[in-house]
C-alpha cells in the first residue's frame, strides 16, 4: 500500500495485519511492516500506540524525543521504541528506513529490558539479518501472500535477540577475541577458585561497571551471573557423573559451603541437587 502521508516520498509503502486470536496469545505478532523514503516534514507524535516499534535507519537520520531525552538514529542504526508511552520521531532533512510495529509474546518485556540497558538507538551489529529480515515480510506483502504468523514471529524473536547479544545460526556465541573472550575464558579457568566480578575486571584490564555492560551485551549475562552459570553446569556434570559428597561438588565448583550451593541451584534449577542426581534423562 503506498504512502501519502506528509513527509513521505514515492515509492514508499506500509502494510498492516490483523493477527489470530492463536499468534495473540502465543506468538510474536505483526501490526504493520513499511519502507519508507522521507524528507523534512515527516514526523510522527503519538501519546501512544500499543506496539513495539523497531526501525532500521538505511540512510540519512531520524531523530527521536521518548521520556523527556532526545535521541538521533543515523544510518546503520537500530531505533527501537515502547509505543505504549508517549513518543514523536521525525527527520530533519532525509530518512530512508524500513520498520515494523509488533507486539505479544514478551515484546514489551523484551524491548523493556534493552532499553534498559542498551537505550532507544542502537549500533546494527549485523545489518544484512535486520534488513533481509524486514524485506522478507515486506515481500510477503508486495506479493499478496498470506503470512505465516509462526514464521514472522519466529523472524522478530530473531531480531530481538539479535539486540541483546551476538548470535549465530549454531547457537553458539561468536566472541573471538577481546576483553569478553579473555573474561570467559578466565572465568571457566578459574570458576573453582573463589573469585569475583573485580577479580575478572583486573585481569581484563577494565573497570567493573565497563566490564559487566560490555558483558551484557555480548552474552546476555552479567559477569556474575556467567560464572554462576559455568559453576552449576560443573556441578550438574559431577552429579551425573560421580558420586562425590554434595560437600564436595559445592567447594569443587567455587561455592562457598554446601548450604549455599544447594540454595543456590535449587533457586536457579528448581530441584534439589540430590533430587537432580537421581532424575533420569
Amino acid at each position: 500500500m503506498k504512502c501519502t502521508d506528509p513527509g513521505v516520498l514515492p515509492g514508499s509503502d506500509y502494510y498492516f495485519a490483523t493477527p489470530s486470536v492463536l499468534a495473540k496469545n502465543l506468538f510474536y505478532y505483526l501490526l504493520c511492516a513499511g519502507s519508507y523514503t522521507c524528507e523534512a516534514g515527516y514526523h510522527i507524535r503519538r501519546k501512544n500506540y500499543n506496539s513495539i516499534l523497531l526501525m532500521y535507519v538505511l540512510e540519512g537520520s531520524c531523530t527521536v524525543q521518548f521520556e523527556g531525552r532526545t535521541y538521533v538514529a543515523e544510518s546503520g542504526d537500530i531505533m527501537l521504541l515502547n509505543c505504549y508511552k508517549p513518543h514523536e520521531y521525525y527527520t530533519n532533512d532525509y530518512l530512508k528506513s524500513l520498520w515494523l510495529h509488533f507486539d505479544g509474546s514478551q515484546s514489551l518485556e523484551f524491548a523493556e529490558n534493552i532499553l534498559k540497558t542498551q537505550g532507544v538507538v542502537l549500533p546494527c551489529e549485523n545489518p544484512t539479518l535486520f534488513i533481509s529480515s524486514i524485506n522478507s515480510i515486506m515481500e510477503i506483502f508486495r506479493k499478496h501472500l498470506t503470512i505465516s504468523e509462526p514464521s514472522v514471529s519466529c523472524i522478530i524473536h530473531t531480531l530481538l535477540c539479535n539486540l541483546v547479544s551476538v548470535t549465530s545460526v549454531s547457537g553458539a556465541l561468536e566472541i573471538e577475541s577481546g576483553a569478553i573472550f579473555d573474561a570467559i575464558n578466565f572465568i571457566k579457568t578459574n570458576y573453582c577458585a573463589n573469585i569475583t566480578v573485580d577479580d575478572i575486571s583486573k585481569y581484563v584490564s577494565v573497570s567493573p561497571s565497563h566490564l559487566s555492560r560490555m558483558f551484557k551485551k555480548q552474552t546476555g549475562y552479567s559477569p556474575y551471573e556467567y560464572l554462576l552459570k559455568v559453576r552449576l553446569d560443573n556441578a550438574k556434570s559431577l552429579l551425573k557423573k560421580t558420586d562425590k559428597p554434595v560437600a564436595e561438588i559445592a567447594a569443587l565448583t567455587g561455592f562457598n559451603s554446601s548450604s549455599n550451593f544447594i540454595y543456590t541451584f535449587q533457586s536457579r534449577t528448581g530441584i534439589s541437587p540430590n533430587k537432580f542426581r537421581h532424575m533420569p534423562f
